[in-house]
């Protein structure tokens, strides 16, 4: 744990940074050397393989080269936290679509949920972009319907 917790104190002083590169470079000169120390810690522990430290191990290291990659593109976070987070919402609702009465009824309810997660990721209120939609839809001509969706009505709501 401790590797890990140096791993992200280093990702926390870098969260602010923008250059994809000088991250690059951070993680080359302080990760990488705690990466290489933790998997080396790892493959030196004797534990029974089927115990809960056991299965965490064999985890770790059967997936060093895939847990490593973030090492090497600077662009690329530590976890996919920020990602999940997204789409929780998401997740915890599937149970409901069942009770969306009919499929047509669930497949409105899926329109619904894609356009108001395209709109939070382009950092538009989803309230606000469904009350200026439902303003400007009649008048806007049906072969410019792609008009009102979130990622291009950024400047009108």
């Amino acid at each position: 744990m401790n590797y890990i917790g140096k791993l992200y104190e280093l990702e926390k002083s870098l969260k602010d940074e923008l250059n994809p590169e000088v991250i690059y470079q951070q993680r080359q000169k302080y990760a990488l050397e705690v990466v290489d120390e933790l998997f080396k810690w790892a493959k030196q522990q004797h534990v029974l393989p089927k115990s809960q430290l056991g299965k965490a191990i064999h985890y770790l290291l059967n997936r060093e080269k895939g847990l490593c990659v973030y090492l090497e593109k600077g662009q690329l976070l530590i976890d996919n936290n920020p990602i999940e987070n997204k789409i929780r919402p998401l997740t915890i609702g599937r149970k409901n679509y069942m009770f969306a009465g009919n499929e047509e009824g669930a497949k409105q309810a899926a329109k619904f949920y894609a356009f108001f997660a395209t709109a939070k990721m382009n950092d538009i209120e989803p309230f606000e972009w469904l009350k200026s939609t439902l303003e400007r839809i009649d008048d806007n001509p049906i072969n410019k319907i792609e008009d009102l969706l979130p990622v291009k009505v950024q400047d009108a709501v």
